[in-house]
């Protein structure tokens, strides 16, 4: 029901994913549509207190030559019902870079600097912490 601008992105590229009419998510390969719609309805039951799911998570291929996205359902818990909705879907594309904002992981998790830069260069898949790239 909601998105923001990168899942509005995703949607209007139609690139292996969008949001149907009646605002359920696709994917163009039938399988894929198929293990997205189980993994929705079991996060909405397990929301609800119905079921035992916690998550699902998976890839769902792109018509481009671009890395599969990697797709993580969560069930929201029943105070958290959006308009009968009780799951939350996060989508990442591994073809997008990702700045990380080494002040921000100090803040919100207490690192230290330099455990700051090392999470960051672990984030973006450093071959070696000894070379960060974080902003901050």
């Amino acid at each position: 029901m909601f998105a923001n601008r990168a899942g509005r992105d995703l949607h209007a590229h139609r690139d292996g994913f969008w949001i149907e009419r009646d605002s359920r998510p696709a994917a163009a390969d039938p399988g894929e549509r198929q293990s997205l719609q189980r993994c929705i309805a079991q996060a909405i039951a397990a929301g609800k207190g119905l079921g035992l799911a916690s998550d699902g998570a998976l890839r769902i291929r792109r018509s481009r030559q671009s890395e599969p996205l990697q797709v993580t359902i969560y069930p929201l818990g029943r105070d958290a019902l959006l308009a009968g909705s009780s799951a939350a879907m996060c989508i990442f594309d591994p073809a997008k870079t990702v700045v990380l904002d080494d002040r921000l992981l100090r803040v919100f998790y207490g690192l230290t600097p330099a455990e700051a830069r090392l999470a960051c260069a672990l984030a973006q898949g450093a071959p070696s912490a000894s070379t960060p790239s974080c902003t901050g």
